[in-house]
C-alpha cells in the first residue's frame, strides 16, 4: 500500500510540473490577419495577455473566428472574421495567426482532472 501512495504522489507532482500541452495548431506563423480590411466592431485588442488566455477569450466568444497574437508585446487580437476573400494574410515577422478551427475544443485542465480523479481511485480503492 506504501508504494500505491508514494507513486501517486509522485504522479501528482509530475503533472502539476508538467502541463498538458495546450494542442493547438498556429495557421501562419509571421503573419497576421489584415486588421485595415475589418471594422473596429470587428476587432478586439487584449493586452498584456498570454496566448492561453487569449485563446480562452476566443473560444469564449462565439463570434471571435481567428487570433492574430503578438508574443513579444503580450498583445490579442480577437476577430470577427478569418482569412480569404477581401481579408488577407501580411507579413509580420512579431505576429502569428490562429484560425477558431485550430483551436482546442477540449478543456486540458478537464482531462487533467478526471486523470488525477481515476489515479485516486485506482490507489486508494
Amino acid at each position: 500500500m506504501f508504494w500505491r501512495m508514494a507513486l501517486f504522489w509522485i504522479l501528482c507532482v509530475i503533472l502539476s510540473l508538467c502541463p498538458l500541452p495546450l494542442g493547438i495548431t498556429i495557421t501562419a506563423y509571421n503573419h497576421c490577419l489584415d486588421s485595415g480590411a475589418l471594422g473596429p466592431s470587428d476587432v478586439t485588442t487584449l493586452s498584456p495577455i498570454g496566448v492561453q488566455q487569449c485563446i480562452k477569450h476566443c473560444l469564449g466568444d462565439r463570434g471571435c473566428l481567428s487570433i492574430n497574437y503578438w508574443r513579444k508585446d503580450l498583445k490579442c487580437a480577437l476577430q470577427r472574421a478569418k482569412a480569404g476573400g477581401t481579408i488577407n494574410l501580411m507579413a509580420d515577422p512579431t505576429c502569428f495567426y490562429i484560425e477558431r478551427a485550430d483551436l482546442p475544443t477540449v478543456s486540458y485542465n478537464l482531462i487533467a482532472s478526471l486523470f488525477l480523479y481515476i489515479l485516486t481511485l485506482y490507489f486508494f480503492i
